[in-house]
């Protein structure tokens, strides 16, 4: 039985230095997608994630970075047990991708799921290899560990506990057909986003005006990567079918679910 969500939770996950700053959470309710909050990481209450809000039972949070490696690369292969000893194996960023660019012999190799969702790099690319370390060390390694979430449909779902997924704001952006160029402060990349906003609104979104203005005025695009990572953890929570792995493949390299 698939246990209802209560919220959805999107975030626009950072691994920079000034990641309170970063990372951008959008907050809205499960049956209709109204945004309840828009914020960064770093004016939540102690100037980081609110665990007690973002681990809310009930609530599925889509993150924006990859939770997993091609097969080829998963040890053991066991998806949980690969992301626990995932720190230990790889103590800093730069040992992770050294060792991905050694298993691959430099080339970069994608996930299924990456190429089924057309996402612009591989987990280990230069632009993403921070992103996917610090995710996979710092957010669900810990979780996982801790028996505190789920993460179909790598995992089951569970009643007592909330569900993380994957998410890729470019994914969803070619899935909708929505995907261009908006991150600057330029006026065609200002359009862009409230472009973008206006066509997540026809399809569910119901955001404040305050929360439209954030979006479209914030030239970094954090804002709006968060509202769609909302959106679309918000559309894997309509469809139970998302929840049901496929094969191994899905079981062990994850899989991106819109």
């Amino acid at each position: 039985m698939i246990p209802p969500f209560a919220r959805v939770i999107g975030v626009d996950f950072s691994a920079s230095h000034a990641a309170g700053r970063g990372i951008w959470l959008a907050v809205g309710l499960a049956d209709r997608l109204v945004l309840e909050y828009l914020t960064p990481a770093c004016e939540l209450p102690g100037g980081g994630v609110d665990r007690a809000a973002a681990l809310e039972r009930g609530a599925l949070i889509g993150f924006d970075f990859p939770f997993g490696l091609p097969a080829s690369f998963a040890w053991p292969r066991n998806w949980r047990r690969f992301v626990i000893e995932f720190p230990e194996r790889h103590p800093d960023p730069e040992r992770f991708r050294a060792d991905c660019r050694t298993r691959a012999r430099g080339r970069e190799v994608k996930r299924r799921t990456d190429r089924e969702a057309r996402t612009p790099f591989c987990a280990y690319n230069l632009r993403l290899y921070r992103q996917t370390w610090w995710g996979l060390t710092g957010v669900l390694a810990p979780l996982l560990g801790a028996d505190a979430v789920a993460a179909p449909p790598m995992t089951a779902l569970a009643d007592d506990r909330p569900a993380v997924v994957e998410t890729c704001p470019a994914s969803t952006l070619k899935r909708l057909g929505l995907y261009r160029s908006y991150k600057g402060r330029f006026p065609a990349a200002v359009a862009a986003r409230a472009a973008i906003l206006s066509r997540l609104t026809a399809a569910g979104l119901e955001p404040k005006p305050t929360f439209v203005e954030l979006a479209v005025g914030h030239s970094g695009g954090d804002a709006l990567d968060a509202m769609i990572a909302a959106f679309a953890s918000w559309q894997v929570a309509r469809d139970p079918s998302h929840f049901v792995p496929r094969d191994w493949i899905d079981r062990l390299e994850a899989r991106i679910l819109f």
